[in-house]
């Protein structure tokens, strides 16, 4: 038998065995689905605005606010976090900033976000340990 065809039936081989392997199944832990208007959950979400004083370590030019409307909101099945043109306090504008009131040391985790294009902005969704804050004084 040529060294060909033993590649190739061992190859048939281990292709059967890897499409016989059981998927991993996930257990969904945490969820919003936004199905509900106004702020949002406060049972799931929380404010950060622990940096404001601070400008977040680099001179940010909003001003994160807490529960307000303007800012975060849920619509249509949609969290809506806004950025306004606004002086608040010395800042020029205003957004939110939200963070889970959940953690994992383990997970799978799926987002889905639309992200709208805007000169000065700079939309990120990151993975934080639990527990930190801004005053710990080290970004992870």
């Amino acid at each position: 038998m040529s060294v060909f065809k033993i590649s190739l039936g061992l190859g048939i081989v281990l292709l059967l065995f890897a499409c016989n392997m059981e998927t991993p199944r996930y257990e969904l832990v945490w969820s919003d689905e936004f199905d509900y208007t106004g702020l949002p959950d406060s049972s799931k979400w929380a404010y950060d605005s622990e940096g404001n004083s601070a400008g977040w370590g680099n001179n940010e030019a909003q001003f994160y606010t807490e529960a307000r409307i303007e800012n975060a909101r849920v619509e249509n099945g949609i969290l809506k976090i806004t950025a306004i043109n606004e002086k608040y306090g010395d800042k020029d504008f205003t957004s939110a900033r939200l963070v889970s009131k959940a953690d994992w040391q383990y997970a799978k985790v799926e987002v889905r976000a639309k992200v709208p294009p805007g000169r000065g902005t700079w939309t990120a969704i990151w993975m934080m340990p639990g527990g930190w804050t801004f005053n710990d004084g080290n970004w992870p």
